[in-house]
């Protein structure tokens, strides 16, 4: 008996070893969904484009006036060759962190409605604008930044992206370098 006894006692650790396996387990992929849940990313382009994807090209991102100048020769020969013309200031002020004073025009030289986006870094991850279309030839004096900037200045990328007619496919895309000053 007492080898039986033995056997019913390995039984009952290896299950009680499994079922302890088992609770882990399930409680980590608990765990683990639960931290590793985030919020679902909001596709910009739902704001002003109904079904459309966005995609940005990698491309060059002017951050200084050599850089500035190189993609402004750039966007003058493509432009030449059917593509796209930038129209903007290349710094923008705020007294307060959120309003913005700066030019930002959709060419009249361009055939193709345009929306802007500005990020705060290259790497697109906080946006500070997004604005509706913008027809060739028109533009906006100021913009509300998503963002309250503390004063300081900010080196931020602009990216205008042109739409063929249907509104959501893109037809062009252009990244630049825009500075921001927050006056304090």
């Amino acid at each position: 008996m007492s080898e039986q006894a033995a056997n019913k006692n390995n039984k009952l650790i290896v299950v009680i070893i499994l079922v302890a396996v088992v609770i882990i387990s399930g409680l980590a992929a608990v765990i683990f969904l639960l931290l590793g849940k985030d919020e679902a990313p909001v596709d910009p382009v739902e704001k002003n484009l109904i079904g459309g994807q966005i995609q940005y090209e990698q491309g060059v991102i002017a951050l200084n006036q050599e850089d500035l100048q190189k993609a402004f020769d750039e966007a003058v020969q493509k432009t030449k060759e059917g593509y796209i013309t930038v129209d903007f200031n290349n710094r923008a002020e705020s007294s307060d962190g959120k309003k913005f004073l700066c030019y930002l025009g959709n060419s009249v030289e361009n055939t193709y409605d345009a929306y802007f986006n500005m990020y705060l870094d290259s790497t697109f991850s906080d946006q500070i604008l997004l604005t509706g279309l913008i027809p060739p030839g028109s533009g906006i004096d100021n913009f509300t930044s998503e963002i309250d900037l503390d004063p300081g200045t900010y080196e931020a990328v602009l990216v205008l992206t042109q739409v063929e007619d249907d509104h959501s496919t893109i037809h062009s895309q252009t990244n630049l370098g825009i500075t921001l000053v927050v006056n304090g």
